[in-house]
């Protein structure tokens, strides 16, 4: 089974988060604030312990703006996990 959760990367993930860093950049800090210890966002997937997830495309999108230094604005999304 899966759940859906929904991430919110807002201005202080942003302001905090670190470029070219898998698991200290800004969504991987708003997906840890939902509970998750061990996330690494790598552009196209997201991996959340042991188990990988294709990224949606305003991910992907995020992650190489924010790593080149652009502009970049608190956004939402949508994830499916496995529960458990």
């Amino acid at each position: 089974m899966t759940e859906k959760i929904r991430v919110e990367v807002t201005e202080e993930d942003i302001a905090k988060g670190i470029r070219e860093n898998c698991r200290l950049c800004p969504i991987a800090r708003a997906i840890k604030r939902l509970g998750h210890e061990e996330v690494a966002v790598m552009g196209d997937s997201i991996e959340i312990g042991t188990v990988d997830f294709e990224a949606p495309p305003e991910v992907d999108a995020f992650v190489e703006a924010f790593d080149a230094f652009r502009p970049v604005q608190p956004f939402a999304f949508d994830l499916e996990i496995p529960r458990g």
